[in-house]
């Protein structure tokens, strides 16, 4: 990442908070709040959960707290939506692993502020996948890609990854490996699984990845 998207980075990973917050004042002198993308919106949320009120001063302070309100309100809401499904995987003995932002989230969960996501990305054993989409079309979600929860089943065997959504904020990311082709392979994705930790999920019991597992996993969907 180069320039303003740079500087955000900076604002909210440089482990001196002064440097950090004096590279983001700079940052909002030369770009306008109100016209940026939902990848700096997130890095903007966790701007405001790191410096908080120490940004009172500056004018974009108010749409700075609004964005990040609006930002963990649809998260929660997407939340509610997916939570159920997660719930009968689990209840059902299904194993569930939480893969990038949300697995952050279920070890530590007051990240939720710093850590914006309106998707749920997760990870079954590939003997598991057609399980796992029977389970999301009892549910009622549907295919993001437009084809039919019959034609998805069938060929269920076969996914690497898989988008579903259910109401106006339900989004399930489904993957049946950990990695993309070019980084990944099955005796790689069985070590994750060996290696997993149990986390709770807003009272739903899943596994996530050990800390190098997913600090790998974060560079290689990077």
């Amino acid at each position: 990442p180069r320039g303003s998207l740079d500087q955000l980075l900076q604002a909210v990973l440089l482990p001196d908070s002064g440097v950090a917050l004096s590279v983001f004042r700079l940052w909002l002198q030369q770009n306008d709040i109100d016209h940026v993308s939902f990848r700096e919106h997130r890095l903007l949320a966790a701007i405001a959960a790191r410096f908080g009120k120490a940004l009172s001063d500056c004018p974009e302070y108010p749409r700075l707290v609004g964005l990040q309100r609006m930002l963990w309100t649809r998260s929660r809401m997407a939340l509610k939506e997916t939570l159920p499904t997660l719930a009968r995987m689990a209840d059902s003995g299904l194993p569930v692993m939480l893969i990038k932002g949300a697995s952050r989230i279920a070890i530590n969960p007051v990240d939720q502020k710093a850590r914006i996501s309106h998707d749920v990305d997760i990870m079954v054993p590939r003997e598991d996948l057609r399980r796992a989409v029977g389970i999301l079309k009892a549910d009622g979600w549907e295919s993001a890609s437009g084809h039919s929860m019959t034609l998805v089943m069938a060929r269920a065997d076969w996914i690497r990854s898989a988008n579903f959504m259910l109401g106006h904020f339900g989004d399930i990311d489904l993957h049946g490996f950990a990695f993309h082709p070019q980084n990944g392979d099955p005796l790689q994705d069985e070590a994750i699984w060996s290696r997993a930790l149990k986390a709770d999920f807003f009272g739903v019991p899943v596994l996530v990845p050990d800390a190098a597992d997913r600090l790998a996993i974060a560079l290689a969907h990077g």
